[in-house]
């Protein structure tokens, strides 16, 4: 990965037309935080970007430092960036994954990656993809002393350290997950040394709810179901509800994790609409007895072994959630209740 990273570095400091940050649809702490970090680096190199999203920045999202610089991409906006000689998909690296910007990623763009997610499909020389690290922000980190190595430039600030310990945050749970490791804590060790507000960071992330989203999280509870003995927990969201709550599909984002703290529980599906007809959006999270990634790799879905997404079009709740039990069920072994 070391000469991925050097790869990448060198890309970034020579291009001359800009390049275009694009983190993954439905953007989260890592996301934003790795890809407006990496959108002061550039700045501070001359090198001319843009953050583009593929829906405006939930407002639980807005305590980021400078995600009011972040552009809500539309599809009769493509000629605008037409002149940008790069993309970077940030905390993804397949191009379906960043939803309607699929129309920027084009042969005539170079493009490359900076992600931790599991990956089947072949890397290239700027793509700089770790399945062993806890967080992009924490490989952004390290994209940040190369660029450093390079040019002579100290690239990191406080603001910068606020984006990535809002990144590292976010994707371990505030350090509580299985995929932290030694270097998680040396890197924000090291992040500390600036002074972010981590305290302020995690209250924003895990806690600072509103009224809308508690009701919506209650609703959601009491929707759970249970299947295969106790071992498959679902909960469906039906757009209705969110609006009803005059809530956002952003404070989902917890839920699938706290599902999952049911004792006895496998595997965790939580299964909701969104605001685009027949489009379907899973969130999975598992135990050891199933692998999360591996499970949505077969719908073109992704992410890592205890926790994945997955997008399905054209079709219903009823349909993804039979389809998502079947699934789990086949990998646990039949136990049904019936």
């Amino acid at each position: 990965m070391k000469a991925n990273l050097e790869y990448l570095a060198d890309r970034l400091i020579q291009e001359k037309k800009g390049v275009l940050l694009l983190p993954h649809v439905g953007v989260d702490g890592d996301a934003l935080g790795s890809s407006l970090a990496i959108s002061r680096m550039l700045t501070k190199l001359n090198v001319k970007n843009a953050v583009l999203t593929d829906e405006p920045v939930p407002d639980s999202l807005g305590f980021i430092p400078e995600s009011e610089t972040a552009l809500f991409f539309q599809k009769d906006e493509a000629d605008a960036y037409a002149d940008y000689g790069f993309a970077l998909l940030i905390d993804g690296h397949e191009k379906n994954r960043v939803g309607k910007r699929s129309v920027l990623v084009s042969e005539r763009l170079d493009k490359g990656s900076i992600d931790h997610h599991e990956s089947h499909m072949e890397m290239g020389a700027l793509d700089v993809v770790d399945k062993t690290s806890s967080s992009t922000a924490e490989l952004v980190y390290q994209l940040a002393m190369v660029l450093g190595e390079k040019t002579g430039l100290s690239l990191i600030d406080q603001t910068v350290a606020s984006q990535l310990m809002a990144g590292i945050i976010s994707d371990t749970g505030r350090f509580s997950y299985s995929n932290v490791t030694p270097l998680t804590f040396q890197i924000a060790s090291d992040l500390l040394t600036y002074k972010p507000d981590i305290v302020s960071i995690s209250f924003d992330l895990f806690e600072r709810t509103n009224l809308g989203a508690l009701r919506m999280k209650g609703l959601v509870f009491a929707r759970a179901k249970v299947y295969n003995r106790g071992r498959i927990l679902v909960s469906t969201v039906p757009l209705r509800l969110i609006e009803a709550c005059d809530s956002t599909e952003y404070h989902l984002n917890t839920i699938p994790s706290e599902l999952r703290n049911v004792s006895g529980v496998a595997a965790v599906f939580l299964i909701r609409e969104t605001a685009n007809p027949g489009e379907i959006r899973v969130n999975i999270r598992t135990d050891e007895r199933i692998h999360a990634a591996d499970l949505a790799k077969r719908y073109n879905g992704g992410g890592h072994a205890r926790a994945a997404g997955l997008t399905v079009n054209d079709s219903t709740l009823d349909a993804v959630t039979a389809m998502m039990i079947e699934a789990a069920s086949g990998l646990l072994g039949r136990e049904d209740d019936e």
